[in-house]
């Protein structure tokens, strides 16, 4: 691998795991945290190769480097995509959110048609699964072995699939250029598996950061909380390509209930120490493991 030094370097964006900055017009480098392990920037060079070659809209990756810079490991050089995220068009008033939610609701549609081959992308479904059980393990402590295991449940009761999923979807992940072109960015948690597996970051960005967080939803998700709330209905709308109140509402509570189980096992994937592990736990209990028979019909019912 070449070395690549920040110095004198543009930033063109900063996120919690790595800094982008511009080389050139036509590229760009994602350099990395130096304490990011090895194998997660590898494992995300590996899949953004891989998706790109599969068909996906997004940024060639072109080359893994070493960056030189104080707190910098590894990075990768990606190409530049022109032009500015959903997010920053819709905070700027660019673009109407309600014309934003549906591009992200008929791109993620067009998304999850997209078939990958499942030794290129890690099953979510056996991923999360495998998250939920270590959430009962001694120093994670968020459930008891039973619920747990409960929560485990949902997972794989998801109809195995392998359709592609970005793992973080929402309109600061994506680009659009000057033309109307939209690509998707930071592909770290891709993956393949059920469609319910992006709507559940979805509905975090969307619904649960907001809600829990209204003053930080524009660091995290790219717009204002208001904005955020007003985003998700008419999303699933055009992803659905439906009116239907009934499909709505239950798409609804899926959403809901596998984005509270992911909110609980980023815990395992992050165990950040100021995370309110009791506080997540009673959210687990309450929207997810209450209601888990209802759930499971919920789910049973999905394709009619």
């Amino acid at each position: 691998m070449r070395d690549i030094s920040i110095e004198s370097l543009e930033q063109l964006g900063y996120g919690g795991t790595c800094t982008v900055f511009a080389l050139d017009a036509d590229v760009a480098l994602k350099a990395f945290r130096a304490d990011m392990p090895e194998k997660n920037v590898m494992g995300e060079w590996a899949r953004a190769r891989a998706a790109w070659e599969a068909g996906v809209p997004s940024a060639e990756p072109r080359e893994l480097v070493e960056v030189s810079g104080e707190g910098f490991g590894l990075g990768i050089v990606f190409e530049r995509m022109a032009g500015a995220t959903l997010a920053q068009q819709v905070e700027a008033d660019e673009l109407p959110v309600e014309d934003c939610a549906r591009m992200l609701g008929e791109l993620l549609a067009r998304l999850h048609e997209v078939r990958v081959d499942p030794a290129a992308f890690e099953d979510q479904r056996t991923v999360f699964a495998g998250y939920a059980r270590k959430l009962a393990e001694p120093g994670i402590d968020v459930l008891s072995q039973e619920e747990a295991g409960q929560l485990a449940a949902l997972y794989e009761a998801l109809p195995q699939v392998t359709s592609f999923v970005h793992g973080d979807f929402h309109a600061g992940n994506v680009m659009r250029s000057a033309s109307g072109e939209l690509a998707l960015i930071d592909l770290e948690g891709a993956g393949c598996g059920h469609p319910l597996l992006d709507w559940s970051g979805t509905w975090q960005a969307y619904d649960l950061i907001p809600s829990l967080d209204p003053g930080c939803c524009a660091k995290y998700v790219g717009v204002s909380a208001d904005k955020a709330l007003a985003m998700l209905d008419p999303m699933l709308r055009a992803y659905l390509g439906t009116d239907d109140e009934g499909q709505l509402a239950r798409w609804h509570r899926l959403m809901e209930a596998f984005g509270y189980a992911k909110y609980a096992c980023m815990i395992v994937r992050d165990p950040n120490p100021w995370i309110d592990r009791p506080g997540v736990a009673q959210m687990v209990r309450e929207h997810v493991l209450a209601p888990l028979d209802e759930l499971l019909g919920e789910l049973g019912l999905l394709g009619e």
